[in-house]
């Protein structure tokens, strides 16, 4: 339970909650102060790419899972092409023919 905790305040969930109270005291003039308005403004602008930060990650891992492997050729089959493309052009048969 207490990893779940500490991933909670380290989520995008948690970050987003954060930002919208940022927002609605800026919006709602629960601000009084120059000083306190800027230490607002800060702390929204890190919250924001912390948000990033973390889509950006999640982005990445979605890329990687729909993004098919490359086929690969393994050495023996790199060697063959390898062997045959330095024959003459007459003698060449990529087909295996």
């Amino acid at each position: 339970m207490e990893k779940k905790a500490k991933e909670g305040l380290n989520s995008y969930e948690y970050y987003e909650k954060e930002l919208e109270r940022v927002i609605w005291e800026l919006e709602e003039g629960k601000i009084e102060t120059l000083e306190d308005l800027i230490k607002n403004y800060e702390e929204g602008s890190t919250l924001v790419e912390k948000c990033e930060t973390i889509l950006k990650t999640a982005e990445m891992r979605i890329l990687k899972i729909a993004t098919p492997p490359s086929p690969s050729i393994n050495q023996s089959e790199t060697g063959l092409i390898e062997e045959r493309l330095s024959q003459p052009n007459e003698k060449r048969n990529l087909n295996n023919e």
